[in-house]
């Protein structure tokens, strides 16, 4: 498995260090196929799943949602989900916006060790620590949007220890834009075999 901190950016392009990678195929139960294309390499490989996996993939509706006047800066979007995690997993989870005007969104991710506590647990700033939980914060600097695509995207991953309960994806986008589109997507993977 490819962790982000493994790659590097150069040219627009992601380097991948040589070595062993263990491949993981999340699909939604229907046939799938991919394609990967490797610069640099010649020749194909076709590979199969070999073992399947445990994974859990939420896109939930927000739990706040904005809609105060434009131009203002706001908490336009948080939403998140719980999922039980085998005792090493990897977490990953992303949130997207596309907006009218070209202009500056803050992105916030949290992660929690427990089920959150609050009406709005993933809203800026993580609320949602219970007692005794603990809490990781990923703050995005403020993001100007690249006005050609109209849009931005912010995205964090991790290997983590489980078995302790629960564990929470989350996280919230403040915006000064007219956003017309906005939401967030969360995977828990169990790399135990």
């Amino acid at each position: 498995m490819v962790v982000a901190s493994e790659l590097q950016l150069s040219n627009g392009r992601y380097l991948l260090p040589a070595g062993d990678y263990v491949l993981y195929l999340l699909a939604d139960g229907r046939d799938v196929s991919v394609t990967v294309t490797l610069e640099g390499l010649s020749g194909t490989r076709a590979v199969t799943p070999t073992d399947p996996v445990q994974y859990s993939v939420a896109m939930p509706a927000p739990d706040y949602d904005s809609s105060t006047a434009p131009g203002g800066f706001k908490n336009l979007y948080s939403a998140g989900a719980t999922r039980r995690i085998g005792e090493v997993a990897f977490i990953f989870d992303a949130m997207w916006e596309r907006h009218d005007a070209h202009v500056v969104t803050e992105f916030m991710s949290c992660h929690y060790d427990h089920k959150p506590q609050g009406p709005a647990p993933f809203a800026p700033g993580c609320p949602g620590a219970a007692p005794g939980g603990s809490r990781d914060v990923a703050d995005s600097p403020r993001i100007t949007p690249d006005a050609a695509r109209n849009g931005a995207l912010f995205y964090e991953g991790a290997v983590v220890a489980g078995g302790r309960g629960p564990f929470a994806l989350g996280g919230s986008i403040t915006s000064a834009a007219s956003v017309t589109e906005v939401g967030f997507l969360g995977v828990w993977l169990t790399l135990e075999r």
